[in-house]
């Protein structure tokens, strides 16, 4: 499979953004999303190339640009990510169930890798051609 690397840009921080770091990002693309003055579009170059362990549930990050970060052990009930840009990212052993949405998200050379409850998310319109779910659920029904 082809690899997607996240291009060399400029990065908001001088080093690894903390877990404070992102979770600040997070808020502020919530707000941009309201279209408030202090808020920001959430991108790659906000977060480490690999965020491990980080809770995301019932977050709104639709209308990201997470493309080529790796998702290790995050925990994603519920999450909306409709008409996210999430081109060659990484999703590994994270949980995905309640309400997760990748409703017309870019997954272009995407990966879920052992991941629990993708089967449950809804991927309508989501670009997902060439998508790979690796070791996810049994019952797993590509989208």
């Amino acid at each position: 499979m082809k690899q997607f690397r996240r291009p060399e840009l400029k990065s908001d921080f001088e080093a690894e953004p903390s877990r404070a770091d992102i979770v600040a990002a997070l808020d502020a693309h919530e707000l941009w999303l309201k279209g408030e003055r202090e808020g920001k579009r959430l991108t790659s170059q906000q977060l480490p190339v690999t965020v491990r362990g980080l809770v995301f549930d019932g977050r709104n990050l639709s209308r990201s640009e997470l493309q080529a970060v790796d998702f290790e052990t995050c925990s994603m009930r519920g999450v909306n990510w409709t008409e996210a840009d999430l081109t060659g990212s990484i999703f590994s052993d994270c949980e995905f169930s309640g309400d997760t949405k990748f409703d017309r998200a870019t997954l272009l050379l995407c990966r879920f890798r052992n991941c629990v409850g993708v089967e449950t998310a809804s991927f309508e319109g989501a670009e997902v051609e060439s998508a790979l779910y690796e070791g996810c659920d049994p019952n797993h029904k590509e989208p």
